[in-house]
């Protein structure tokens, strides 16, 4: 007689918490993507027994992530509707639905699978192909009924073949997101980092509420003036900011009454591809606390008076700052940025671009400003974590904050190359800051592609191989109208 597995012999609760802790780590994608997120367990990995128990217990099944493949079966389709059935109850299902290739949305299953659900979501994540996006942004599509929805994230997966497309979408604005009263959190963008495009990316068309909004992130995506204050002024309530921006051609305000102000943004993230000066100029932010500033350009300086206004009217006091150097100017910023900010907790200096032979990048002074020195008082006492690139200023700086009297610090970050090689070169600096009570780690040093920060000109040679067509078209009609001068002459 055939024994009872094992499986099948475990009390049903512990089976349901099994199956519960495995689904608690399950989460929508947000954008960057830094690391796969965690799978979600399906029923099907069970035996019958605990499929049975997991069908009993609607609160395990509020978290999807689902991958479409390119065919599927009339069968699966139905399985996987009855799995979202089973936690649609709830109104509170959490949706991260990734499709990799564009399909008629009358025969797409992602948009069947949204009309229906769209009423029971809390959290949705979207990764579609571009030509997903331009047919529910161009279309008469029916809006979504997405009155639980709080969360949004959109990723375009964009190709080069309908990138110029996907940017050149101009069109009334589509009611397809419109209806989300509660949504507050919007993550907008492409799918990963891109270079600099040639056109912005087209938010408009979205048409989202943009007043509800109290946390935006569109990290991956090139903003201009026009969408920075679309955002910043359609969004009153906006407390996170996460954006890269380029503004070519913007002028200072004439007035102080032309500036802009952000009263209520806590957090305020921005990469700058190109010409920062008008965000200083043009705006003021009293209440943020967490600040990041980065660029990878070199060819510009870096206006220390815009700032220092940008400063003065904002009055702001930081606990966490980021600064990810492009140029070397940018470090001018550092010290005006500490004095201003006696309870900073958190601290990132970083160099974002590969060193070339007569540019590498010196943070000894900037390691001067932070290290302990006796016979003075220690710079921001309060910092907590530090997050620096592995140089010999930097573990010394490292080593003597955390050995002096009273240190507060507790967590270092070490970026290099080769992590290994860095433990091994600075040793001793990290035994004795460990030594401290001090947890290091090192990470690698992922640096951007150079695609990243190069100038917009630089990255499509089309619009240049069409004026040397024309030079050549000039040039060969001049040399024709010149033989026929000659042969008539």
């Amino acid at each position: 007689m055939a024994q009872t597995p094992v499986l099948h012999t475990l009390p049903a609760e512990l089976v349901r918490e099994i199956i519960r802790a495995s689904c608690e780590e399950s989460s929508e994608i947000v954008l960057p993507v830094p690391t796969p997120p965690s799978p979600v367990l399906s029923a099907s990995q069970f035996c019958s027994r605990w499929r049975t128990i997991a069908h009993r217990e609607r609160a395990l099944w509020q978290n999807f992530r689902i991958d479409l493949p390119d065919a599927l079966s009339e069968a699966q389709y139905e399985t996987l509707m009855n799995y979202l059935a089973n936690g649609a109850r709830s109104n509170r299902l959490t949706l991260a639905l990734r499709q990799d290739v564009h399909r008629a949305l009358d025969v797409n299953p992602a948009i069947h699978i949204l009309i229906t659900y769209a009423p029971h979501l809390r959290s949705l994540s979207l990764e579609l192909p571009a030509e997903t996006f331009i047919e529910l942004l161009t279309l008469p599509v029916p809006p979504l009924a997405l009155h639980h929805l709080e969360e949004l994230s959109v990723g375009v997966r964009v190709t080069e073949e309908i990138e110029d497309a996907f940017g050149a979408v101009d069109t009334l604005p589509s009611p397809f997101f419109n209806i989300a009263p509660q949504l507050t959190t919007l993550t907008l963008g492409y799918d990963r980092l891109r270079p600099i495009p040639l056109m912005p990316f087209p938010i408009e068309p979205f048409n989202l509420p943009w007043n509800q909004l109290t946390r935006v992130n569109a990290v991956n995506v090139w903003c201009d003036v026009n969408h920075f204050f679309l955002f910043a002024l359609r969004s009153p309530n906006l407390t996170e900011f996460v954006l890269t921006l380029d503004a070519e051609d913007t002028e200072d305000p004439e007035s102080p009454d032309d500036i802009s102000t952000l009263p209520n943004l806590r957090k305020f993230h921005v990469t700058f591809l190109d010409f920062y000066r008008w965000l200083w100029t043009n705006t003021t932010m009293p209440g943020i606390v967490d600040l990041k500033i980065a660029t990878y350009i070199d060819d510009l300086e870096w206006e220390d008076d815009a700032f220092e206004e940008f400063m003065d009217r904002s009055c702001f006091n930081l606990t966490h700052l980021e600064l990810h150097f492009g140029l070397h100017n940018l470090c001018l910023a550092m010290p005006q940025l500490l004095n201003r900010s006696p309870e900073l907790q958190e601290l990132t200096v970083r160099w974002t671009r590969e060193d070339e032979p007569e540019e590498a990048m010196d943070n000894t002074p900037l390691m001067a400003l932070l290290a302990y020195d006796p016979n003075t008082p220690l710079k921001n006492p309060q910092i907590h974590t530090l997050r620096v690139d592995a140089t010999r200023g930097s573990l010394q700086m490292l080593t003597s904050r955390a050995t002096a009297p009273n240190s507060t610090l507790k967590e270092v970050v070490l970026y290099a190359r080769e992590p290994a090689a860095c433990v091994s070169v600075f040793a001793t600096e990290i035994y004795r800051i460990r030594a401290a009570g001090v947890h290091v780690r090192c990470e690698e040093i992922v640096f951007p592609d150079k695609w990243v920060y190069q100038d917009q000109t630089d990255l499509d040679p089309r619009p240049m191989e069409e004026d040397d067509e024309e030079e050549e078209e000039t040039t060969g009609s001049e040399e024709e109208e010149a033989d026929a001068e000659e042969s008539g002459s």
